[in-house]
């Protein structure tokens, strides 16, 4: 009996951060910010947040308003912050780096460079081989021979900011900003360890652009991947349609047993949030049973959405460009559902729809589902291309704000 007392007070206290979890992203952002400062806890609630929601959460705030948060939140949601705000599909852009590496340096200074050595070592070489020169002295040499654009810390290593390269310009930085930033980076890195300074500072002026680049996406995408965000080939195969025959040959999805304890992992919140609760897939959500299987299915439907994501190549940096991929989400499930009604039912009723979620994978739902409007789609092409109003050479605005609705 007492061994079990450690899982159950393990249990309740996940429990409780969850419902303060729902609580504060149900409040305005200020009210969040402050309620979440004000917790006798606040760190352990901010590294209870899943990567997804900690994100949005700082967008909603304000990146600069939310600074004491990004000074609690954990290396992983730091890493994904960075991951995501970063790039541009593939490419990793100066000024948002610039931007976002600023803003934890001030959140947390000493931690900041830590976790640059630690953690981001190349990504933050890379970065530095594209906005810095570095030169060293020989004991010899004179100074002056480096002119008025370099300064050094130790008299030995001197250092010249880059300008920016026509791709940054205009992006989320400027360049005072930009050489702020440099130089307390520079500065607290020195002060860090002046060894390390120095071989950062020399490895930076020796990193093959290309291959660190490509190994920096690379690892990326493996730490985009473990919270449901799939590589872009992959996640493009949302839009191959697949026929209700083919979908009835899938063996059932594998789902825990009822009276099975399910993962203590959190959900991320922000998605089902968004969920419009009259839609076919919202009601059918509501109507699961055994209750045991419904956060699976929010696992998969908050994957859905991140995989809908990757595969249209957006970034998501508000509720309202979130609130879009969910109702996308949710248009191509309900067709997908109503596919699969029963012969002689006017629509699926919310039991059976309920059953399907259970069965089936979302994903192979939404191809359904996407089917079926590429099916239209070919239809309406198909009858436009014979009839007579087209083959009159007419407009679609032919037929009025009557029959074009």
């Amino acid at each position: 009996m007492t061994d079990d007392l450690p899982d159950k007070t393990l249990r309740d206290r996940i429990t409780a951060l969850g419902k303060k979890r729902r609580e504060i992203l149900a409040l305005p952002p200020e009210q969040a910010l402050e309620r979440i400062l004000s917790d006798p806890q606040p760190a352990a609630l901010v590294h209870s947040f899943p990567e997804t929601d900690f994100h949005l959460l700082i967008h909603d705030i304000g990146p600069e308003d939310a600074l004491p948060l990004l000074a609690l939140a954990s290396d992983r949601q730091w890493d994904h912050v960075v991951d995501i705000e970063s790039w541009q599909r593939d490419r990793i852009e100066n000024g948002l780096v610039t931007r976002w590496m600023s803003l934890l340096l001030e959140a947390d200074p000493k931690r900041f460079i830590r976790w640059s050595l630690t953690q981001r070592l190349s990504f933050v070489e890379f970065y530095l081989f594209h906005n810095i020169e570095v030169r060293v002295r020989e004991h010899d040499q004179d100074p002056s021979d480096f002119g008025d654009d370099f300064f050094t810390l130790d008299n030995v290593y001197y250092v010249r900011f880059l300008k920016l390269p026509p791709v940054a310009e205009g992006s989320a930085i400027g360049e005072e900003e930009r050489r702020q930033f440099l130089t307390n980076f520079i500065e607290r890195l020195a002060e860090h360890d002046h060894l390390v300074f120095q071989n950062v500072l020399l490895e930076a002026t020796h990193v093959i652009p290309a291959e660190t680049e490509e190994e920096e996406y690379r690892w990326r995408t493996v730490r985009l991947a473990e919270k449901g965000f799939p590589p872009f080939d992959e996640a493009i195969g949302i839009y191959q349609p697949v026929t209700p025959r083919a979908l009835a040959r899938q063996a059932p999805k594998s789902l825990p047993r009822s009276g099975v304890e399910t993962s203590l992992l959190p959900v991320p919140a922000v998605p089902l949030r968004e969920l419009p609760a009259e839609t076919r897939f919202g009601r059918a959500l509501a109507s699961i049973d055994p209750i045991e299987v419904l956060p699976h299915i929010q696992w998969e439907f908050t994957n859905l959405c991140n995989q809908i994501v990757v595969a249209d190549g957006k970034t998501i940096r508000g509720r309202d460009q979130l609130r879009e991929i969910v109702t996308k989400a949710c248009g191509y499930l309900g067709m997908g559902l109503e596919r699969l009604k029963a012969p002689g039912e006017q629509a699926i009723d919310s039991y059976r729809a309920a059953q399907v979620l259970i069965r089936h994978p979302l994903v192979d739902l939404f191809r359904l589902g996407f089917g079926a409007a590429l099916e239209h789609k070919w239809q309406a092409e198909k009858w436009l291309s014979s009839s007579w109003f087209a083959a009159a050479n007419l407009r679609l605005t032919f037929w009025g704000e009557q029959w074009m609705g």
